[in-house]
């Protein structure tokens, strides 16, 4: 037996570096399409079609899973097709959320805001779990397979924008079909863009949970081959000193690689994506994509309000008083710059600085900001997808400081020197 585990050993390290130099090189999965909360538009529209065709013999759990991943964008494209087909509002938002799989219990009909509540329950609701819920009163357990993660957090991303969209409508008084054709794209955007994000850092994030597991796969293998590892660990001593060092070394290094993950989604790269600083909706779960605030006002402009129009209509839509603040100004006769010093809060200023500057040449020098907003809005889309992919991988290269002090160690700690002294005891004991 002593000899065979003596033979054993070369094998068993070989295998165990050379696991870990494929976790290394493992790439990252980078250029991936979200799945479809609205990376393939023919498949999400057939989903919605799908659902339409189901809705009725569907059951309600059936269709709260089907509503996870609704793309919103398409269903404010339906909303605005019935509406311009002569349905009245409280229809359109019954059949169009209906076919998307919303729940008919979750209130379809526009509250005064014009908003539906079940549009805004889309937001709220639980996020996917591996974990059983209870479920109408029956325990149900759907794990996330299929992109569910992504799709939800693509839906998610995308709710805010479409209730800002229905405030606005409701604050110009202007017609809803319009305004929701104008953002109904913008607002599939911003859902892709939140999925592109977890996508782009998927593939980094799966590298430091297996280099994490490297120390318990070791100390499987080593008791698979008989070299009882777990002996040395548990049989106090120096052996349980080296496993207490391991375990403090696997739980430092699980600590600083979720700080460092943390730190890649929500660190500088999506500041510009979802704002600086801004005051956010509490019943909503996000903010709405700083992009997509341009395009509202692109629209109000187009429903033909005035500037300071449009500034009071975004601040009802959004719930930020401070751009009702500059509305007021700027029609008591303040300059432009006055008016945007009159909110005492640096950092909404500057979540919209970018709104500042496209709609300042309308108002000191009467050109139409309408270009300029759809520009800028188009400028901030396309840096996302870099800015994605240079997060991933500056989180890829800062994954070797928990890797060299903490993973390695505690792989050598637990895995390889319990194996070679248990192996080692036993040759002697022989």
């Amino acid at each position: 037996m002593s000899g065979a585990v003596g033979g054993s050993i070369p094998l068993l390290t070989a295998l165990l570096a050379a696991t870990s130099v494929a976790v290394l090189l493992l790439p990252a999965r980078r250029g991936m399409r979200p799945p479809p909360g609205g990376s393939r538009e023919g498949d999400a529209g057939g989903e919605v079609g799908t659902c339409g065709a189901a809705g009725g013999r569907a059951s309600a759990r059936e269709r709260r899973g089907r509503a996870g991943g609704a793309d919103i964008g398409l269903t404010l494209t339906e909303v605005a097709a019935l509406l311009r087909a002569g349905a009245t509002p409280d229809r359109a938002w019954s059949r169009a959320l209906g076919r998307s799989g919303v729940p008919q219990d979750a209130g379809l009909t526009p509250a005064d805001d014009g908003v539906p509540p079940a549009l805004t329950a889309l937001a709220g609701g639980p996020a996917p779990s591996w974990l059983p819920r209870r479920d109408a009163g029956r325990w149900a357990w759907r794990p996330p397979f299929g992109g569910a993660v992504a799709a939800d957090q693509a839906m998610r991303a995308a709710v805010p924008g479409a209730v800002a969209a229905c405030r606005l409508t409701r604050a110009l008084g202007s017609p809803l079909a319009g305004v929701l054709e104008s953002v109904a794209e913008g607002v599939s955007e911003a859902g892709r863009a939140r999925a592109s994000r977890q996508s782009a850092l998927s593939g980094p994030r799966t590298t430091a949970r297996l280099l994490a597991a490297l120390p318990l796969v070791a100390l499987a293998l080593g008791a698979l081959v008989g070299a009882h590892p777990e002996d040395l660990l548990l049989g106090g001593s120096w052996g349980s000193a080296l496993g207490s060092a391991g375990i403090g070394l696997m739980a430092v290094g699980h600590l600083l690689t979720r700080r460092l993950v943390r730190a890649a989604i929500h660190g500088p790269a999506a500041s510009g994506r979802w704002g600086r600083g801004g005051r956010r909706d509490p019943a909503l779960c996000e903010p709405v994509d700083e992009a997509l605030v341009l395009d509202l006002a692109t629209a109000a402009l187009g429903a033909g309000a005035s500037l300071p129009g449009v500034l009071g209509a975004l601040g009802r839509a959004l719930g930020e008083d401070q751009l009702g603040v500059v509305s007021r100004a700027l029609l008591i006769g303040a300059s432009w710059q006055e008016a945007w010093d009159a909110p005492e809060d640096a950092v909404w200023r500057a979540s919209r600085d970018r709104l500042e500057r496209c709609l300042r040449p309308g108002w000191e020098d009467g050109a139409s900001p309408s270009s300029l907003l759809s520009c800028t809005a188009a400028s901030i889309r396309a840096g996302r997808r870099a800015a994605d992919e240079e997060a991933a991988e500056r989180l890829a290269v800062r994954l070797v400081i928990p890797l060299g002090l903490c993973h390695l160690p505690a792989f050598v700690l637990l895995g390889i020197v319990p194996v070679v002294a248990g192996a080692g005891l036993d040759i002697l004991a022989g």
